[in-house]
């Protein structure tokens, strides 16, 4: 992730030094850079996105600029990006034995029938302990 701050007067996800020179060329990283939420006007996915980020977690409307979208070096850097991204997520626990014959099912898991049947059972409590102290206001003013 890269940072929310400043190195010098460079927003950390605009910064070529940090992102292209440090992390992926001297220290070989491979993954996803993603940034913290965008959420600034200084924070523009035009400048993550041309110096090596990949991921904008973006808040209201920042968009890509035209220039970014229609341009050949936009799309090659958007493609560099959506790269890093699939590098990432195939290399990552989620795709740990993934075999040809292999079964995903889903379903509840058995702690969360137990978590289910505990909050059912209280309700039910909670709603004859209610009714029980309803019944004796009653009996009682009656009285």
């Amino acid at each position: 992730m890269s940072g929310f701050c400043f190195i010098g007067d460079t927003w950390c996800g605009a910064n070529d030094g940090l992102l292209q020179q440090m992390l992926r060329d001297e220290w070989g990283f491979e993954g996803t850079v993603l940034t913290d939420a965008a959420a600034y006007p200084y924070m523009s996915q035009d400048n993550f996105v041309f110096n090596s980020g990949d991921l904008l977690l973006a808040i209201g409307q920042n968009e890509l600029l035209d220039v970014t979208k229609e341009s050949a070096s936009g799309v090659i850097e958007m493609r560099r990006a959506v790269k890093n991204q699939l590098f990432t997520k195939v290399n990552s626990n989620a795709m740990n034995e993934i075999a040809p014959n292999l079964v995903i099912k889903t379903g509840i898991a058995p702690w969360q029938i137990l978590g289910y049947s505990i909050v059912g059972v209280s309700i039910i409590l909670m709603i004859a302990a209610w009714g029980r102290f309803v019944y004796l206001i009653v009996k009682n003013k009656k009285k």
